[in-house]
């Protein structure tokens, strides 16, 4: 337990009762967590308020000082959270849950009251996260579909890569390919024999999109891109339609995919033709041995993520920018995860890549890196 852990710093009270032993401990992790710069006054006035609820808990529940994810702890975390000095002020509802949490556990200081208060906050943020929905339906049925398809769409999303992996073109093709169509490709396979979908029509249509938006190749026979680019932009059209993509959604993404051809048709000046056509056999990537399993998350990783809930919020590095995402919505087995910011701009993640932004320190739950952690990691160096 933390007494354990922290017994040297209460070497003055070694003659004192365990109940002591903990109070005093608990005068300690206290100063240290209000003295953390990041903390707004607000956050500090709200645990003040908080602490004298917090030491009568201890004399009553031993647990207290055994664990970091006690109740009376979430709670703390919850303000520190959520009461920063870099952040933008929380919404009414928080301060007034706050409000009535500390109240509640200050006349009813048990772990139960505790766990009231934070089940309370949890059912809140579901509410929120709920209400938040209708600003993303878009991109929230498109995630439904590519829930209901996982399977056949990996299988799509394996042979598309391999596609990718035998040419260059641009970034927000391979983007557009992975995500998009490959969900195209699976509600196409999803109505035929497997033994028909390496050669399906939405195969096709990514290897034309490949070769198209690929400058170095389909720069070299320049008649044929021309000739492929309307029927190609057809194909992809009706493509996009299988999956219901929102009109704004389609238009930005096929306005990207026009400008990208743009480009490949203009040859800088200067440049030679080259003579002939160029063959480019994106079948050949097929007999490319798979890629290599990625190593499983850790335990630590992979509990962070089964461990949220909707309505909880992440801290998330994108961009070399950490940002505050709230979780909107998960797939029923978890796999899929949709996120929403302080805008309405939203952001879909796999189990998977959520789980290596874990491991890399890319991601951050409320509890990952916890006010009581930090302060009882600060007492162990000051003694140092």
């Amino acid at each position: 337990g933390l007494i354990h852990s922290h017994r040297e710093e209460l070497t003055a009270l070694q003659d004192a009762t365990s109940s002591r032993l903990g109070v005093a401990l608990i005068g300690h992790l206290f100063v240290q967590i209000v003295a953390d710069p990041a903390l707004s006054n607000q956050a500090r006035e709200w645990l003040a308020r908080l602490q004298p609820s917090v030491v009568r808990l201890a004399t009553q529940d031993a647990t207290l000082l055994q664990s970091h994810r006690h109740p009376a702890w979430t709670l703390v975390n919850r303000i520190v959270t959520h009461l920063r000095a870099d952040k933008e002020a929380p919404p009414p509802e928080f301060m007034q849950w706050l409000a009535q949490a500390v109240a509640h556990v200050s006349a009813d200081p048990s772990t139960a009251a505790f766990q009231a208060v934070i089940d309370r906050l949890a059912q809140w943020q579901r509410q929120q996260a709920q209400s938040r929905l209708t600003a993303v339906q878009g991109p929230l049925d498109l995630l439904r579909r590519n829930a209901s398809l996982e399977d056949l769409v990996g299988q799509a999303r394996a042979r598309l890569q391999r596609k990718l992996d035998s040419a260059q073109p641009p970034s927000q093709i391979r983007r557009f390919i992975l995500t998009l169509w490959s969900l195209v490709a699976a509600q196409e396979w999803a109505t035929l024999a497997p033994e028909a979908r390496r050669n399906s029509p939405a195969m096709d249509v990514a290897g034309d999109l490949i070769w198209s938006t690929d400058a170095e190749r389909s720069r070299a026979d320049e008649p044929t891109l021309a000739a492929m680019v309307p029927e190609l932009v057809e194909r992809l059209v009706a493509g996009l339609a299988t999956v219901k993509l929102s009109e704004a959604m389609k238009k930005t993404w096929l306005d990207q995919i026009a400008a990208i051809h743009l480009q490949a048709m203009r040859r800088p000046l200067g440049a030679e033709a080259v003579s002939g056509p160029v063959t480019v056999d994106l079948q050949l990537e097929d007999e490319l041995p798979p890629e290599p399993p990625a190593p499983a998350a850790s335990p630590e990783a992979a509990l962070t993520i089964a461990n949220l809930q909707v309505g909880d919020s992440v801290s998330m590095q994108l961009n070399g920018e950490w940002l505050e995402l709230q979780l909107l919505w998960m797939s029923d087995n978890g796999y899929f995860l949709l996120f929403a910011g302080s805008g309405e701009a939203s952001r879909s993640f796999t189990r998977k890549a959520l789980d290596k932004m874990v491991a890399q320190g890319l991601l951050r739950t409320a509890d990952s890196s916890s006010a009581l952690q930090r302060a009882s990691d600060k007492i162990i160096r000051n003694r140092q």
